[in-house]
């Protein structure tokens, strides 16, 4: 499906409104944060028509609207930008890789660390055996503790279905492996992944190519409404990162 410009912008406009503030947007507050010159009213019929196809919902009456999964879909994959890491950036954030390097005994290991701590999200990371042996796999986790934060969480017992894929590695190893043979990095949710058994969440992959011929990867486990632009270009940054030095 393809939408018009205008449509695309109110789009993704609500959809990175509900990705800063978690609320719904209303046709007043979308006026607002873009350059339309459009009225409220001309925005809530674009609203309108989104919500028929799919792409938004209205939690209640009074609410403003919210992204489906669907919608989400449709701005990572036809609207989303994914701006490049600033030169000061990519040099504050290099110095903080190599230190993690240093402390955590490995550029992978320390890559896996620095992504977590960076993007505020689980991080996995693959590197298959070099051996024809499977059980030589090493598979890297960190930050768990970050699905609590963005989760929201009231129980405990609903951390079970990601704190079981991220215990049992294997559950993740079809993921990973179909990462290592793709040229970029890619988004996926959790409802196209089945076998995860996982609740509404986002799973972001970048291949890794190493010196010695092996095809790596890196994962970013997350909620549907993480900052793509910022993880997606975290993540090419930090596989050239692993790739080069």
């Amino acid at each position: 499906m393809t939408l018009t410009n205008r449509e695309n912008e109110i789009l993704g406009l609500i959809v990175e409104h509900y990705i800063d503030f978690d609320k719904p947007a209303s046709s007043t507050v979308i006026a607002s944060r873009g350059h339309l010159l459009l009225s409220s009213a001309t925005i809530r019929n674009v609203m309108g028509k989104l919500e028929n196809i799919g792409f938004l919902y209205q939690p209640h009456i009074s609410a403003g609207r919210v992204p489906t999964e669907s919608g989400i879909r449709y701005y990572v994959d036809n609207i989303l930008r994914v701006e490049p890491i600033s030169d000061e950036n990519r040099f504050k954030m290099r110095n903080i890789y190599l230190n993690m390097v240093e402390r955590d005994g490995g550029r992978f290991r320390g890559a896996i660390n620095f992504i977590s701590s960076q993007a505020k999200q689980a991080s996995v990371g693959f590197l298959p055996s070099k051996s024809d042996f499977e059980n030589d796999n090493e598979i890297f986790i960190n930050g768990v503790v970050h699905l609590i934060d963005h989760f929201h969480f009231s129980e405990v017992s609903k951390l079970k279905p990601f704190l079981h894929v991220l215990e049992d590695k294997e559950t993740l190893l079809p993921v990973l492996k179909n990462a290592t043979r793709r040229s970029k990095t890619h988004v996926f949710f959790s409802s196209e992944l089945k076998e995860l058994d996982l609740p509404p969440c986002s799973l972001i992959t970048s291949p890794i190519r190493l010196a010695d011929g092996r095809n790596g990867a890196l994962l970013v486990l997350g909620n549907l409404t993480m900052r793509y632009c910022d993880v997606i270009s975290l993540l090419e940054y930090t596989s050239s990162l692993v790739n080069d030095i």
